[in-house]
């Protein structure tokens, strides 16, 4: 392995190393289990709509940290 190649792996283990003790996987499943729920509330369509304006709104802030 190059140093180029070892320098990219160190890398993207950091970035997947999670910082606050979760990882991207279990911020996946919460989100999962979040949407879940939303449809029992609103149903499989309502939930989209949910969860869409959510999104959305969150990418128009361009927040990259939970700090801001």
């Amino acid at each position: 392995m190059d140093a180029h190649t070892k320098m990219l792996n160190d890398a993207l283990a950091m970035a997947e190393a999670p910082q606050d003790g979760y990882g991207a996987g279990y911020l996946e499943y919460q989100a999962r289990t979040i949407f879940r729920d939303l449809a029992r509330i609103y149903g499989f369509e309502g939930a989209k709509v949910v969860f869409t304006e959510i999104m959305l709104s969150e990418a128009s802030r361009k927040r990259i940290t939970i700090d801001g």
